[in-house]
């Protein structure tokens, strides 16, 4: 009821939860892991719960870890319209916050604070104790990502919530190593395909081709959905596996531009 976000239209409107945003709600555990399609609002999703977990407790820190300087940027604008958008009263009562620089937020009356950092600094979460922790885009991590995963869940208390998401990048690396190992470890994984956001929808198509009828037998994809897809394999070709993801494991596999017909490969594989 009190959290703002900027829609898809730039309009400041309230945070209701889209297919995704809601499953995520109802299966999430306090380890998770998420595979997903662009733009699909598990960053905002998680934002605005850490952001409502950090001004409802004391003692609370919370953590956000983005790819880059520049999108830790974004996450923290984007916590600071939350607090922004807040009553009055509450701005300047309980909450009135002591520092609010750029990937920090400190409020004293609760000893709580919001800080968003980004995976380029190789100390990034190094002597902190952290109750809420959320990396961000993890397979476009610079450096050594594996280390800075490391050096980040020691940071965690025992019992504290993680969240680590991203966009598929490639079968190897750290984020793939942690999706392949994620069940052994006890961390519940999430997968969300392009079309659980309602939004990705084109003009509808006439005739399906075979592979399309698949999808549409399997996932119940409407024409217009369709049609969506069609406008992604004009403009991403051989990412539009990778970038909008439609299955767990084939979006790792199929990742960059590939000189051979990565769906006849497919084929043959099967």
């Amino acid at each position: 009821q009190l959290l703002r976000i900027r829609d898809r239209a730039g309009k400041v409107s309230a945070l209701n939860a889209n297919p995704a945003q809601a499953r995520y709600e109802c299966e999430r555990g306090r380890q998770n892991i998420v595979v997903k399609a662009r733009q699909m609002g598990i960053t905002t999703w998680v934002a605005g719960r850490f952001f409502l977990k950090t001004i409802t407790v004391r003692g609370v820190l919370t953590v956000q870890v983005a790819q880059t300087r520049e999108a830790a940027e974004g996450i923290f604008r984007m916590v600071q319209r939350f607090w922004e958008c807040l009553p009055k009263n509450m701005r300047e009562g309980c909450l009135r916050r002591s520092r609010a620089n750029v990937g920090q937020m400190v409020f004293p009356e609760l000893d709580s604070e919001f800080r968003v950092l980004s995976a380029s600094d190789e100390s990034a979460g190094r002597g902190l104790t952290v109750q809420n922790m959320h990396c961000s885009e993890v397979s476009h991590w610079s450096g050594d990502a594996s280390a800075t995963l490391a050096g980040l869940r020691a940071a965690l208390v025992p019992g504290g919530e993680m969240v680590i998401e991203s966009t598929p990048n490639g079968a190897y690396g750290c984020f793939y190593e942690e999706w392949q190992q994620a069940s052994e470890k006890g961390v519940v994984k999430h997968f969300y395909p392009w079309w659980m956001e309602e939004a990705y929808v084109a003009a509808a198509v006439t005739y399906l081709r075979d592979d399309e009828l698949v999808l549409v037998r399997k996932h119940g994809l409407t024409p217009a959905q369709i049609g969506f897809r069609r406008g992604l394999e004009a403009s991403y070709r051989g990412l539009r596996s990778q970038e909008f993801a439609e299955d767990a494991e084939l979006c790792f596999r199929a990742s960059g531009e590939c000189c051979f017909d990565m769906e006849a490969v497919e084929r043959r594989l099967d």
